[in-house]
């Protein structure tokens, strides 16, 4: 990764790879180092597996998406493959200048854990019993509802965090699935908004005609979402009759 928001400042290299266990990177080299071309962005570059012929539409379909819904940023593709036979370069305008607004960090609502997740949180976790867990670490989760399950596991209230057998995780996430909780907060979201859908898809489609639309905030299993949706007919490469674009949360559906 090289990486700079500066033309006349330092560029940041930094080269990893990733921990699939604990989705953590594993930094190998981490340098800030002179930036003699000026280079303003951030470039990332990887060595993929795979049938890259097979592939490739998908590919170039999704990345058209990203720029339908991302026109306020410029980026580029580049592919080539061992043979340099079947080699791609790509680049996508900005047209807009408007930002959506900065997500916000929240925590993980109870609807939305699974097994696994809520183990990795217990672990995780700097609360030393499992009420406080519960209560603090999770959103929607009063002190009393914390107590009511314990409650209901037959667990005292004082049961440390990391003191739970495999099966009464098991019965713990089942529960928190099923309960009712207040919604999760929503200025974790940051919709890109009509005004930049319909730039993007004016911006890459040139249709003759284009509505946009945006849904109120809702909650998918614990995870708050907001559906965006773009409908247009006519435009370059589009197929007769009308074109969907729809992204929840940003990603192209």
């Amino acid at each position: 990764v090289r990486s700079s928001t500066s033309a006349s400042g330092l560029l940041t290299v930094c080269v990893l790879d990733i921990d699939i266990q604990k989705n953590e990177p594993r930094v190998v080299l981490h340098e800030r180092v002179p930036n003699p071309t000026g280079m303003r962005g951030t470039e990332i570059s990887l060595v993929v597996g795979g049938s890259w012929s097979s592939y490739r539409a998908y590919i170039v379909r999704y990345l058209r998406q990203m720029a339908i819904i991302t026109p306020y940023a410029r980026f580029a593709l580049r592919v080539t493959t061992l043979e340099e036979r079947n080699t791609l370069s790509l680049e996508y305008a900005r047209r807009s200048d408007e930002m959506p607004s900065a997500p916000l960090t929240v925590k993980h609502h109870p609807a939305a854990l699974n097994v696994e997740l809520l183990g990795s949180l217990l672990r995780a976790s700097k609360e030393k019993l499992l009420a406080k867990f519960l209560a603090k670490d999770l959103s929607g989760v009063s002190a009393p509802t914390a107590s009511r399950l314990l409650a209901e596991m037959r667990l005292a209230a004082d049961t440390p965090t990391l003191s739970l057998e495999h099966n009464q995780l098991v019965e713990l996430a089942q529960m928190l699935a099923e309960a009712k909780f207040s919604d999760p907060p929503w200025n974790c979201l940051s919709p890109v908004g009509e005004y930049n859908l319909r730039l993007g898809i004016i911006k890459e489609i040139k249709p003759d005609l284009v509505a946009t639309y945006q849904d109120s905030a809702c909650v998918v299993e614990g995870h708050p979402t907001i559906i965006e949706a773009g409908v247009c007919i006519g435009g370059r490469e589009a197929k007769p009759g009308i074109s969907v674009f729809r992204f929840a949360n940003r990603i192209p559906l």
